[in-house]
């Protein structure tokens, strides 16, 4: 088995608006692939290039792995000081301009939580609810407070009837 160069072409315009007529046909419904796609920016080592693994859902087991396991090695001898961002797909709206904006924008929120980080998060927001007996919460963060409650509060739900989730709360008050 050995690599070979599938295709090679010249850029006509601005990486993003070739990004599409470049990258799509090169694309088989059952043939994994890697592309190196040269973006505009330089580095200190010159052009940065996008890094595409292809591996469509349905290619054979045996492609998708062997295109699994020579994946760093193809990186590597590429040099890696040129790869700017990698990208890895099964579908095409994976790889499409789309789908790398969409991979570049997700990168740029924060990261996921845990389960035990978003749990400690909620009760952050509801201790603060509480300090400020509902007042200074956000709608969203009141939506939350109100499920999680113990009996005492009872009190603080039907304070909060008054105000502006009047039927809401009056429906949990009465389970």
């Amino acid at each position: 088995e050995q690599l070979v160069l599938g295709m090679y072409k010249e850029p006509s315009q601005t990486w993003d608006r070739d990004y599409d007529s470049f990258i799509l046909p090169l694309l088989e419904d059952l043939q994994p692939c890697y592309i190196l796609y040269r973006l505009d920016s330089q580095n200190a080592q010159g052009y940065e290039w996008l890094f595409i693994s292809w591996s469509p859902d349905y290619s054979p087991v045996r492609q998708k792995m062997l295109y699994a396991a020579t994946r760093a090695t193809v990186k590597k001898e590429f040099g890696g000081g040129h790869i700017k961002d990698e990208l890895f797909g099964t579908m095409k709206e994976d790889v499409c301009l789309g789908g790398y904006q969409k991979h570049i924008q997700s990168r740029l929120g924060p990261a996921p939580l845990t389960a035990a980080e978003e749990e400690l998060k909620q009760i952050k927001i509801n201790e603060n609810c509480k300090a400020s007996r509902f007042r200074h919460c956000t709608s969203s963060a009141m939506h939350l407070s109100i499920y999680i409650l113990c009996k005492p509060s009872l009190s603080c739900l039907q304070h909060l009837a008054t105000v502006s989730f009047r039927s809401e709360v009056s429906h949990i008050a009465r389970r």
